[in-house]
């Protein structure tokens, strides 16, 4: 091991967590080394991995609870841009999390304090330029979209899916047709209201109840 690898134990972890909560003050811990909170129907997670048992390494990510899974997948991924990305102990001792934290504000493809538009999230979406990992991306917007009651912009959004869906594969994740999942989200788009059912249940479901919750803001007329 070099100088600077002090292994991270459970009661460093602690101190690691207080202090990125202190960066993140409208999130709440939600598990060791994760907090979160709820915008609309968005879950905002960030946290950090220890990496060797050394390497702190934190990072967000973005979860639409409108279209269900029974585990979190980490959509709009922030990937590491900097050193910054990978702490020892030492460093964090130094303060140096402080410089990751406002990297990780800077480099969010929504932002994760302060208020929170529509618009935002669905130009995340649209702009991303990270890993794209299956078809949820394409259909999160218009879902978002709908669940706001924003018809007009959730069917111009699924037109922008369609057409990025099929830019971005040759055949649909699950092996149906385009046409066939074109079919299948306007009926989703089409009924907002189960669509917020859902996210009520997703909320339940991923044990999301104390988490803060903020409203998002509907820029759209």
């Amino acid at each position: 091991m070099y100088e600077n690898d002090v292994k991270i134990d459970r009661k460093m972890r602690t101190k690691i967590t207080n202090d990125w909560l202190m960066e993140f003050p409208s999130y709440k811990k939600f598990k060791p080394c994760a907090w979160k909170k709820r915008v609309g129907p968005l879950e905002f997670h960030a946290g950090y991995s220890v990496d060797y048992g050394t390497n702190i390494k934190p990072g967000i990510s973005y979860f639409n609870l409108s279209n269900p899974l029974e585990f979190m997948c980490a959509n709009l991924s922030i990937e590491p841009k900097s050193r910054r990305y990978s702490l020892t102990w030492l460093q964090h001792e130094k303060g140096l999390y402080k410089e990751a934290a406002a990297e990780l504000r800077q480099l969010a493809p929504i932002p994760i304090e302060g208020s929170v538009t529509l618009s935002q999230i669905i130009n995340a979406y649209k702009n991303y330029a990270g890993h794209i990992t299956d078809e949820r991306h394409f259909e999160d917007p218009a879902l978002i979209a709908a669940w706001a009651g924003q018809r007009d912009l959730a069917e111009q959004c699924l037109e922008w899916g369609l057409e990025s869906y099929q830019k971005n594969r040759k055949v649909p994740y699950q092996g149906t047709s385009f046409g066939d999942w074109h079919q299948s989200m306007s009926k989703k788009i089409a009924n907002p209201e189960a669509l917020q059912k859902t996210v009520e249940e997703q909320v339940i479901y991923h044990k999301l109840t104390k988490i803060p919750y903020e409203e998002l803001v509907i820029d759209y007329a």
